[in-house]
């Protein structure tokens, strides 16, 4: 193949691969870990084994690291396996030593080989001088030892988070990791584990990480620089997609700072939707997903989203991102512009939030730059359905009071919303809202 091996005037110049070196082994190597996450992938014999790269400085200390003056762990280990040989070779191993040996000898006296006498053939560790190539993770419990590959896809699983994790203390490098589905066979606490591990291995600079995943786990919104969104339409070719635009970076950055974007796993789940509608909140989310009910529109089924950004505040960040990566939305918030009081103190204190909420809603608009996807609730939605605004449990409110009125009654910009996430493709979906 062809690689490009420097930077000319009119571009790359290319060569061909004939050989690769070992520095360039060591300092490109890529690990590739397939959704099977088996044992075996990882054992000290497999090519490209993390647990043989985490063994390497070991095997270095076999001849530097002496157990008494002048007798180091190699020599220990060499005195040792000669015993450990002379015990395996029983009898029967002996005779098959032997007529190998024999047979060995006479092939090689007819293909004119020089002296022969003083071969022999006998069995022993497949790399006596690097014994860690040939030593296996086993598992012991209850007094049973079983080889680790042999056990369930879970325990599996467990042993490789915790080869990763020994990798992050030691302080080892690997190069490139390429994982398959990093959440399969895991339960979602063990998900986020396994992905701290990965984040902290490459902000340590141990290890470049790269994994395709159907988890919103491993979709973390704050690293949008990371995510590559893979895409393809029917009949189309793939494409990948990725937040590129200096514009869309900055504003994403300015936004990320503010915020602490603490529900970060619930809004991951925008990067897997086909459209998505974004809210506020736990009471929107419920409020448009019975609106989605009414309508007969199946959200999972249609591959649809209804996220709930926390916070108005957050919407902004969410929104750009997704029209950073190409992702449909929708967006449905409350206006927040509230009357102002009679009172003059409280008056000016009204004011000023009204002007923050303003401030808000424009940073809204931005983000999405489309008024057309944007539907606002006049003052609030709890404030339509005749919820006070300091009101507790508003989520088992709002559900309530949407259940007591004919849904032609619901506050429209949340029956519009719904609507146009469906993509306004059903006519029962339009009779209803213009019913």
């Amino acid at each position: 193949p062809l690689v490009a091996v420097g930077k000319g005037k009119g571009g790359p110049n290319f060569a061909p691969l004939l050989t690769v070196p070992n520095s360039l082994r060591d300092d490109a190597r890529v690990l590739f870990i397939d959704q099977r996450r088996t044992v075996a992938q990882h054992q000290t014999w497999a090519r490209g084994s993390m647990l043989a790269r985490l063994l390497e400085p070991a095997r270095r200390e076999l001849d530097q690291v002496e157990l008494t003056e002048g007798w180091t762990h190699a020599d220990e280990f060499s005195e040792r396996y000669r015993e450990a040989m002379e015990a395996l070779r029983t009898p029967r191993v002996q005779e098959i030593e032997r007529l190998v040996s024999e047979t060995t000898r006479r092939t090689l006296a007819f293909l004119g080989s020089e002296t022969v006498d003083d071969l022999r053939i006998e069995f022993g560790f497949s790399d006596p001088a690097n014994p860690f190539r040939g030593i296996r993770l086993n598992y012991v419990e209850g007094g049973f030892v079983l080889p680790a590959e042999e056990l369930g896809s879970g325990i599996q699983s467990a042993i490789v988070i915790g080869v990763f994790e020994a990798f992050r203390q030691l302080g080892a490098s690997v190069g490139t990791v390429l994982i398959e589905e990093p959440e399969m066979y895991l339960h979602p606490q063990a998900q986020r584990y396994l992905y701290g591990l990965f984040t902290e291995l490459a902000d340590n600079g141990q290890a470049q990480v790269v994994c395709s995943t159907h988890s919103p786990v491993f979709g973390d919104l704050r690293r949008f620089e990371a995510i590559r969104l893979i895409h393809r339409e029917p009949g189309a070719s793939t494409s990948v997609r990725s937040v590129a635009r200096d514009e869309d970076r900055t504003f994403l950055r300015r936004r990320r700072k503010r915020r602490k974007l603490e529900p970060i796993l619930h809004m991951s789940e925008v990067l897997f939707a086909r459209r998505a509608l974004l809210v506020e909140g736990t009471g929107d989310a419920i409020a448009a997903s019975m609106a989605a009910e009414e309508i007969g529109l199946d959200l999972d089924a249609e591959d649809y989203s209804v996220v709930a950004c926390g916070s108005k505040a957050s919407i902004p960040f969410v929104a750009r991102l997704c029209r950073a990566l190409e992702i449909p939305i929708t967006v449905l918030h409350d206006t927040d512009i509230w009357e102002l009081p009679d009172d003059p103190d409280d008056r000016a204190e009204a004011e000023k939030k009204n002007a923050k909420e303003r401030e808000l809603n424009d940073a809204i608009r931005e983000a999405v730059c489309d008024d057309s996807r944007i539907f606002r609730i006049e003052p609030s939605l709890e404030a339509a359905l005749g919820i006070g605004r300091n009101a507790s449990d508003k989520p088992q409110r709002i559900a309530a009071a949407l259940e007591a009125l004919p849904f032609e009654t619901w506050p429209q910009p949340l029956r519009k919303a719904v609507a146009q996430l469906s993509a306004g493709g059903r006519d029962h979906a339009r009779m209803r809202l213009e019913g």
